[in-house]
Formats: structure tokens, sequence, C-alpha cells
């Protein structure tokens, strides 16, 4: 009996001291995340759509985690400030990054961009994604994007849209549509959507490309002309408006959609985590409802799905830019 006492306790022993040794690694990378609060950056000033979507998210994850989740705002080089940081953070998921696609379309533009969208960040939860208005000014001799298309072509570069600069989504959502309607345009860029809309408005331009919460109020007051969403279906934010698709141009799709990512190495477990909590707040009719006054609809999807979409988008907009043409503007 003593010497069966001692063998259970000398097993017991080693299985401790084994456990110790071999439980370790596993007891760390199982950590419970998060450990400490969260920091969400957006590499945009405060007010707009990437803000206001940060803000959302985090109060929803706070609630989750019972951790403080601050959104921390670091604008500047067309949002490639914002994305520096977040890559040079720890990967231990404490600090994500909150943009929309405009991060795969910096680099195309300008290969000097400080980051690279695939390699040097963890795709963790797409938001959702929204398509964008094609308006024009009531001057232009068009109501439909079909007529449009055919004054594009019966004028070579004899109508003017106006973009929120050289480079950004609404000049490639342009470039876009002369590439695939075969049509010449001419190029005004500006430092901002308002200042856009404020020639658009004033008839100093004739087209633009804006997000529907911007430019819907004013086709419904009769201001500028709703011509055709961008999206590859028709939206229930723009009842009435076609897609660019069924209006002549069959393979077109623009749209804007938002993400969040963490520092690439991340650990797995993180990144699960913190896709999981995020599709749980984007499945609530709240969040689907609140996505939905900005224009957008939400599209819960798997960290993988999320990384296959970067990995496309970045390819397609570099061929654009070749295609295109397009330089940096330093």
């Amino acid at each position: 009996m003593k010497q069966r006492l001692l063998s259970w306790v000398a097993a017991s022993f080693v299985a401790a001291l084994l456990g110790a040794f071999l439980g370790a690694p596993i007891g760390a990378a199982a950590q419970a995340f998060p450990s400490k609060p969260v920091t969400i950056v957006v590499p945009y000033p405060p007010g707009g759509g990437n803000d206001i979507f940060a803000r959302a998210i985090a109060a929803g994850l706070r609630d989750v985690w019972k951790q403080s989740v601050i959104v921390d705002n670091r604008p500047g080089a067309n949002g490639s400030i914002g994305v520096s940081y977040v890559v040079k953070a720890p990967a231990d998921g404490h600090t994500l990054l909150l943009t929309s696609s405009v991060l795969t379309i910096a680099p195309a533009i300008d290969p000097k961009t400080p980051y690279d969208p695939v390699k040097d960040l963890a795709p963790a939860a797409f938001i959702g994604r929204g398509p964008m208005g094609l308006v024009a000014s009531p001057k232009v001799d068009a109501n439909t994007a079909r007529e449009l298309l055919a004054l594009m072509a019966r004028k070579p570069g004899g109508l003017s849209y106006g973009s929120t600069g050289q480079g950004s989504s609404t000049h490639l959502a342009f470039e876009l549509i002369g590439m695939q309607g075969k049509v010449q345009l001419q190029h005004v860029p500006y430092k901002g959507g308002a200042q856009v809309m404020t020639d658009l408005l004033g008839g100093h331009i004739d087209l633009y490309i804006g997000s529907l919460p911007q430019v819907m109020p004013l086709v419904r007051e009769g201001k500028v002309k709703g011509l055709a969403v961008t999206g590859t279906s028709r939206s229930p934010f723009a009842p009435g408006l076609p897609t660019l698709a069924e209006s002549g141009l069959p393979d077109y799709e623009f749209g804007i959609w938002w993400g969040v990512y963490a520092p690439a190495n991340t650990p797995r477990a993180v990144v699960t985590e913190i896709n999981t909590q995020i599709n749980k707040l984007l499945n609530t009719p709240e969040m689907t409802a609140f996505l939905g006054k900005e224009g957008a609809t939400p599209g819960p999807t798997t960290p993988e799905k999320f990384a296959d979409l970067v990995r496309t988008d970045s390819e397609r907009w570099k061929a654009v830019v070749r295609d295109a043409k397009i330089q940096p503007t330093n």
C-alpha cells in the first residue's frame, strides 16, 4: 500500500511538472482577450463615416468585453499615418484599425505608401458596404445614366466631374466609367466632398459620385439629377435609381466598404474573437438600422473571406491605376 501511494505521488508530481512546462505556452496563448483597454484607430478626422462606424462598434464591444474600447483619430497623408501606427503596434489585438476600402487604393496610386494592405495587416472583421450615387447638375442634358453615356460618347471630354482628390475613390469611380464606357471625361479634383457639391449645385461641374446619404437628399429636393447607383444591385436607400450595370456598363461595380484590422501576425485566436463579437453586433437590428442610415449594408463574414477581398481589391486598383495612367500628386 505504501509503495503504491509513493508511486501515485511520484506520478502526480511528474504530471504536474509536465503540465507546468507544456501548459505554460498554451495558457499564455489562450489568455483571455482583451486583457487591457482596446484602441480602435481611425485614420481620418472625427465626424466622417469611418469615425461614426468606429464609435458604434466600440460601444458594442465595450459592453461585451467589459473593457474600455477607445476610438483614436489619427488623420493625415490620405490615411497613411493612422494605418502605419497600427501596422507598427504590438500584434496582440489591443490596437485595431477601422477604415474604408481606400486602404487598398492608396498603395495602388503611390508606390511610396508606407504600408502593404495585404502583408502588413490581419483582416479581422468586415463591417459592410455601400454603393455610391451618380448625380448630375440640372444643366446636363441627360435624365438617365444611359442617356448620360450616350452624351459622353457624342462629346468626348465635354463633361466634367468633381472628385475628392487625385487618386481618391471618387476619382477611380469615374475612371472605371471612362474605361468601361470608352468615353472621355474632364477631371476636376477638390480637397473634399463639400466643395465638390457646392460647385455641382452652382453648375461649375457636371457630375459627381458621392455617398448615398450625401447625394440623395439633394436628389429628392430636385437640386441635382439622380442617375444611377454604382453597386451590383439596386439600393433601398436610392429607390428608383438603376445600377450602372443596368444602364450600359454591364461589368461596372464600385462601392465603399469598411472593415476592422489587427496588425499582421496577431494570434489566430485573438482575430477570431474580434471577428465573432463584431459579427454578433452586425447581426443585431439596431446595428443594421444604424448602418442603413449611412447607406451601408452589414456584411458579416470570416477573416479568410475578408482577406480575399483585400487581396482582390488591391490587385484590381493596381490594374485600374496602371491602365488609366494615374500619377500620385507628389
